[in-house]
């Protein structure tokens, strides 16, 4: 909450007096926010009473697991009587850093530990090894902004290549119509060849006596149909391939978006920041989404549509487990038995995506439990209705447009305009979710 520590403050007395800090370690954290939040708005007493019993905590911590956390608070610690100009207190700490740092065999350093130096040095007049502390202070501070940039260009990286592959799927599926397209008309004109053929022999057969007629007519039937079911046979064949390199295509698009799923799951071990770890995973559940969908084409009959009441099970599979909710949140499933064009279905699955995760965040806080809906059903003859609905705590009416316009629900938005469907949010007990959609895409769309 950078910017509103009073609002932490309280936020964090909520917490603590429902769920007092049960161990040492929990002990020392919460001191440790405290203790930051009230320096920030320059409370200084108060904020030294939490800092002493942020050390204390840290001081009843033994172990290798613990290191770095203990380390990080006796840094800030330091630097905050370092900025006080408490000599023999900052000195104090840092001599607890250099203490663990040996026992433990390892060596520590972080910002606040090289500033809480610099400033140590200064006022002892020590200046040439203030100076040195000064600069490594910067080093390490100016690493972080480089770090920070990196991460952005890699970020931005991912998006235009999977944007790419994107447009690289559609590319193929007109590969595809068009080769259906060159199929059909090949069929076409083969049988107009054969009955073009079959004319020319009647006529000349009428030149001849019955008698010849009989004999070469029987012998050129018999040789045309032996053509005609080769023939027949080679088309099978090309149909059978076609059938082949579709799914063949779908399953290897489902292996590219599983190897970006992985390439993201990696670059995600590599982050600290839960933003960015947050993004990464959202991203991972939507490509997901769409990789589940190649491989129901792959393995069905039909590659053409996606069986709904199958896929969005094995989604929301796929989310309760991602999410690890065991019985906390439990679904209700009402799908009717419809198949989709893929390209209807995977738009729905996105948005299945989206607000099934939102409602799993942010519907059902502190652990409560809970229900979530889901319903996919045919209102009339050419019209599809889904409901994705929660007995959450709904969402607040008086939130701000720029909170309301969050990229999850602008890409709710974004797929129902995709789908030329109606999009409504409502909060009644809960937040309730409501597409409703043409059975006939619009052709706007197809040809995109």
């Amino acid at each position: 909450m950078k910017g509103k520590n009073k609002e932490a403050i309280e936020y964090m007395n909520s917490i603590t007096s429902k769920y007092p800090p049960p161990n040492k370690f929990d002990n020392m954290l919460m001191n440790f926010g405290y203790a930051n939040c009230y320096a920030r708005i320059k409370n200084y007493g108060t904020a030294e009473q939490y800092f002493i019993k942020a050390g204390e905590a840290a001081d009843g911590l033994d172990s290798p697991q613990t290191y770095r956390d203990v380390c990080n608070t006796y840094s800030s610690i330091a630097l905050f009587y370092a900025n006080r100009k408490n000599l023999q207190k900052t000195k104090l700490y840092i001599d607890k850093i250099d203490a663990v740092s040996k026992k433990y065999r390892q060596n520590y350093n972080s910002e606040a530990l090289q500033m809480s130096l610099y400033k140590l040095d200064s006022l002892s007049g020590d200046f040439k090894s203030a100076l040195e502390h000064h600069k490594l202070y910067k080093k390490m501070s100016d690493s972080l902004l480089d770090y920070t940039k990196n991460k952005q260009i890699e970020e931005l990286r991912i998006q235009y290549e999977t944007e790419n592959k994107e447009q690289k799927i559609k590319l193929l599926d007109k590969e595809t119509d068009l080769q259906e397209t060159a199929l059909k008309k090949s069929k076409l004109l083969n049988t107009l060849s054969i009955w073009s053929l079959i004319l020319l022999v009647l006529f000349i057969a009428l030149l001849y006596n019955r008698y010849r007629l009989k004999q070469r007519t029987n012998a050129e039937l018999e040789l045309k149909e032996k053509e005609i079911n080769q023939k027949n046979i080679n088309l099978r064949h090309l149909l059978d391939e076609k059938e082949w390199l579709l799914k063949e295509i779908h399953h290897r698009v489902k292996n590219n978006l599983q190897t970006v799923i992985s390439l993201l799951n990696s670059q995600s071990a590599y982050l600290e920041n839960d933003m960015a770890l947050s993004a990464i995973k959202n991203s991972q559940h939507r490509i997901h989404s769409m990789s589940l969908i190649h491989q129901k084409l792959y393995n069905s009959e039909n590659i053409s549509t996606i069986n709904m009441p199958n896929y969005i099970k094995e989604l929301v599979e796929y989310l309760k487990e991602s999410f690890s909710l065991g019985q906390r949140i439990r679904f209700d499933l009402k799908i009717d038995p419809l198949e989709l064009d893929v390209a209807q279905a995977v738009p729905i699955g996105l948005i299945l995506n989206e607000s099934i995760t939102n409602s799993i965040k942010y519907a059902f806080p502190t652990d409560r439990t809970g229900m979530i809906h889901i319903t996919l059903e045919a209102t009339s003859e050419n019209r599809y209705l889904l409901t994705i609905s929660d007995n959450g705590i709904g969402f607040d009416t008086n939130m701000n447009a720029k909170k309301i316009n969050s990229f999850g629900l602008s890409l709710i938005k974004g797929l129902s305009d995709d789908l030329d469907a109606e999009f409504s949010l409502e909060n009644q007990n809960g937040t309730i979710l409501k597409i409703e959609f043409s059975k006939d895409f619009p052709i706007n769309q197809k040809v995109k």
